[in-house]
């Protein structure tokens, strides 16, 4: 599954960049996203790879790297689209998508190199009263809601991000990759610490830090709505992404955690279709409001997400117990 999501990444990639109709392009993007999938494959075959303590950190690894290409992609793309053109980015885009795709297939183990615990063999015998047991409690539900919210705020702005910073801002693209990277970077720095640190939490203790994050989060992007000057600006786009490192790697650590061992890829693919969903709600938002209010207002729909994102979240249950425990 990861070799045929690479596959498809490359050749979607090598499509648009000979493609010059913007209806062409957004078929070609549906179907990207339709027959692509690779972080999804990758959570799974990590999570199979891996023991349920290292699970936390491995989820953080994983958004680490996507968001260290989240770095060099927008300030790469914005750079060589400026000096070259799309076909250049896209054309690079493949190449990098095929140089995976071989390092993948030599280089990745074809089978369970990690073997499982006693816990875990028991996780996987235990049977379909477990299994209800862990929907019934509301865990899956609670962690998908959260990975839904999380990332519908983070990509509200999207829709208009660019515009705003050149129209509003007076700046020019190059700054709008910028303020990405600087997000992304953000992310790659505290992620991993984030995840050591809630790694000795309990689960009540870890939603009330979500919660904090989403407020503080909130006042970050009221101060860029205010837009003091570029440079606060930039600070608040790198504090956020220092947020963002807790905020959807932690919801994912939950859900592969406290998820029996036989149901970590469907659960990881419930994760990821939420993630997906949010994004499309947050990005439909966003262009929704582009057309209803001024472009210089519109950071302050962001924070008011994040603000009833905080709200949902304390209405979530406070504990969950493990695979295998007895119910809480």
């Amino acid at each position: 599954m990861l070799l045929r999501a690479l596959a498809a990444l490359a050749l979607t990639q090598l499509a648009l960049a000979y493609c010059t109709q913007p209806l062409m392009i957004i078929a070609i993007r549906l179907l990207q996203g339709a027959i692509a999938g690779f972080i999804a494959a990758a959570q799974a075959y990590g999570s199979q790879l891996s023991s349920r303590e290292q699970r936390g950190q491995l989820m953080a690894s994983l958004q680490t790297a996507t968001a260290l290409g989240s770095v060099l992609g927008p300030v790469a793309g914005g750079w060589l689209y400026q000096s070259q053109s799309f076909a250049a980015v896209n054309l690079l885009a493949a190449g990098l998508c095929a140089g995976c795709l071989l390092l993948a297939g030599l280089c990745l183990p074809r089978s369970k190199v990690v073997p499982a615990s006693a816990s875990t063999a028991l996780q996987s015998n235990s049977g379909s009263a477990q299994q209800n047991s862990w929907w019934r409690q509301g865990m899956l539900p609670g962690f998908l809601l959260g990975i839904l919210l999380i990332q519908s705020a983070k990509m509200l702005p999207q829709a208009y991000f660019s515009l705003y910073v050149t129209q509003v801002m007076q700046a020019t693209t190059g700054f709008a990759g910028l303020s990405y990277g600087l997000s992304a970077a953000g992310l790659c720095l505290c992620a991993p610490l984030w995840a050591i640190y809630f790694r000795q939490q309990e689960d009540s203790t870890i939603l009330r830090w979500m919660i904090a994050l989403c407020i503080a989060s909130a006042a970050l992007m009221a101060v860029q709505s205010l837009y003091l000057s570029a440079k606060v600006f930039l600070i608040c786009r790198f504090l956020w992404g220092c947020l963002l490192g807790a905020l959807l790697p932690v919801f994912y650590s939950l859900l592969s955690l406290h998820t029996p061992a036989n149901k970590q890829g469907q659960a990881l693919a419930y994760g990821n279709s939420a993630a997906k969903a949010g994004a499309l709600l947050g990005t439909a938002a966003g262009a929704l409001l582009m057309a209803i209010l001024p472009l210089q207002h519109l950071f302050w729909t962001v924070a008011v997400a994040y603000l009833l994102t905080a709200l949902l979240l304390a209405l979530l249950p406070r504990t969950y117990p493990l695979p295998g425990s007895a119910p809480a």
